[in-house]
């Protein structure tokens, strides 16, 4: 660990005895800056922020030094930019994409995800790739300038899938699967053509959050601790707000962040009921679950088929939709369904 990273723990030797700071999240290949309301300051960046912007922690650790040296402003004011906002009123989660300049005055595109946990503003810096070539907040412009289809809309999607790729290859292909059953339910229960192809696009988008999650921690095989699940868990709210302002004539955003709730609101983010629940997510809800106990995991074994489908029993009128639960029986026991090899 280079000098001003081993300057930043000392900064942060605090953060030692918190359950989310764990040395496997510190060490992240993820750029990770860590903000604390109580001091006002960022108080610790890992290694990877240094070697890829060339910052120590001295150099940014004050809200208008981090503003004036990372943030290549247009505006008139630093105050005006939503990461200065963000530094003085803490937020629940956020998502926040911009430019961010190094030490050397490169430029590059970055997503911000932010968390708040406890009085610790945790932002997880991700550089975009070349091959992200329309970013969210120019393609929203030109959305307002003439009528986008959702074919059109979904190549934003498209380049977050392929961003996602590159460090959470078991995701993408999970996502894929979970589009391919979400749409032969809806074939299975009549829907027709449109709505089964917007199935097959929840399924693409529904873990789209997890982008904000370190793959550290994502595929870690040592058991996460309290806050490291919270964390993971904040993928479906931070879905929300990646998806929420790509224009869609249906509510992807919506029915994609619900992917975990349950009929019974056991569930979350929200806790959400029957009644409340999307139509579409109460079939993106079994189609994910059949899904992740079938097949493996970089971090565990698959369960199989048959461990999935006595998990939808249990759960038939309780946790999921019976109707929904019906129609994933009969794909399998007919043989009218099977995940690609």
């Amino acid at each position: 660990m280079s000098l001003s990273g081993r300057n930043s723990l000392r900064h942060a030797h605090h953060l030692e005895d918190h359950p989310l700071f764990s040395q496997q999240f510190m060490s992240a290949s993820t750029a990770l800056q860590i903000y604390s309301y109580t001091c006002r300051k960022t108080i610790y960046i890992n290694q990877a922020f240094e070697q890829w912007l060339g910052y120590s922690l001295k150099e940014i650790e004050k809200p208008d030094y981090f503003l004036e040296k990372l943030i290549p402003l247009e505006l008139p004011q630093t105050s005006n930019h939503p990461l200065h906002y963000i530094f003085y009123h803490p937020p629940q989660i956020n998502f926040i994409e911009l430019s961010i300049r190094s030490k050397d005055q490169q430029d590059y595109s970055a997503y911000a995800f932010i968390f708040l946990l406890e009085q610790h503003l945790v932002i997880i810096w991700q550089k975009l790739p070349t091959f992200i070539s329309l970013p969210i907040q120019q393609f929203q412009e030109n959305a307002e300038k003439k009528q986008f289809n959702d074919e059109e809309s979904f190549h934003i999607i498209n380049n977050l899938i392929k961003f996602q790729k590159v460090n959470d290859p078991y995701t993408v292909t999970h996502e894929h699967r979970v589009g391919l059953l979400c749409q032969a339910i809806g074939e299975e229960l009549g829907w027709d053509q449109q709505a089964c192809q917007r199935l097959y696009y929840c399924g693409l988008a529904h873990d789209i959050g997890k982008i904000a999650i370190p793959p550290e921690i994502l595929h870690t095989t040592v058991r996460l601790n309290h806050a490291e699940k919270n964390l993971i868990r904040g993928h479906a709210v931070m879905t929300n707000e990646i998806l929420k302002d790509i224009p869609f004539s249906f509510p992807l955003a919506d029915i994609a962040s619900q992917h975990h709730e349950r009929m019974d609101g056991s569930g979350y983010p929200k806790g959400l009921t029957a009644q409340q629940i999307l139509p579409e997510s109460k079939i993106l809800i079994v189609a994910d679950v059949v899904e992740a106990m079938t097949l493996p995991r970089s971090y565990r074994k698959g369960l199989g088929l048959d461990a999935a489908l006595k998990e939808i029993h249990r759960g038939c009128g309780t946790s999921y939709d019976t109707e929904v639960c019906q129609a994933v029986f009969r794909l399998f026991e007919q043989h009218k369904f099977a995940f690609p090899q």
